[in-house]
């Protein structure tokens, strides 16, 4: 089913997420992420903009080589409910070459991840 939505965004000419922004996006998902108030933001969310508005942008123009995910922590705190892996144990479920940074401020807490390959990979 997600190859043929893929297919479609393509058929119409818009843009769609590269292989391995979807498979993270997958397992987010699985593990409850969202579910927990978080959203995508940033280039990847932007992708929607050309279909929701009947503009097209240029590929280039449209992603930058990361995936933003940010949560609203007041509101996940008060839903009674938790997710069990952490971002960075789900990250190198889907690829063992993501290596995650720890923030300045929190050496423990993983903000942001990279991958040994930076060049995006098509479906």
């Amino acid at each position: 089913m997600r190859r043929d939505l893929v297919r479609s965004l393509r058929g119409a000419r818009l843009s769609a997420p590269d292989r391995l922004t979807g498979t993270v996006l997958v397992a987010f998902s699985d593990a409850g992420v969202f579910r927990m108030r978080a959203v995508v933001v940033g280039s990847v969310a932007f992708q929607t903009y050309p279909a929701l508005l009947g503009v097209g942008i240029p590929a280039n123009l449209a992603r930058t080589a990361d995936l933003d995910i940010a949560q609203a922590h007041l509101i996940a705190v008060m839903v009674e409910d938790e997710i069990t892996r952490t971002p960075k144990d789900l990250l190198k479920k889907v690829d063992s070459n993501i290596v995650g940074i720890p923030t300045p401020r929190w050496k423990a807490c993983v903000s942001s991840a990279t991958h040994s390959d930076p060049e995006p990979r098509s479906v």
